[in-house]
């Protein structure tokens, strides 16, 4: 069992490369397979006609493209703050209580991601 954080990172890594390896092995055999490498090549072409359709679409219509721009922009931008001020209330150990469109009581949920110094 961990006990530093230091350890339970150590184990949460070596289990990423495990969970790596055995997808790897698993991609391998699933290119061996002559039936699998026709269906995916299949795929591909018509993913690559979908795209072709879907870059014709967004030229033709660049005021529809640059509001859904816009519109994403704000939505990170109040995310970030949203973050910023349930941080700030839980810090000040006060009670964050939110409510869905539905009428649910919703909490929050924190979860901690990692970040290689630069």
């Amino acid at each position: 069992m961990a006990t530093t954080p230091q350890e339970l990172y150590n184990r949460i890594e070596e289990t990423k490369a495990k969970i790596k390896e055995q997808k790897t092995m698993l991609i391998e055999m699933y290119e061996n397979e002559k039936e699998y490498v026709e269906f995916t090549d299949g795929i591909l072409k018509l993913k690559l006609q979908r795209n072709e359709i879907t870059d014709r679409i967004q030229r033709e219509n660049p005021d529809i493209v640059n509001k859904l721009d816009d519109l994403r922009r704000d939505l990170k931008s109040d995310k970030v703050m949203f973050t910023d001020m349930l941080v700030t209330s839980m810090m000040k150990e006060e009670t964050v209580e939110l409510q869905t469109k539905y009428e649910q009581m919703v909490f929050p949920i924190f979860q901690v991601k990692l970040q290689i110094a630069k």
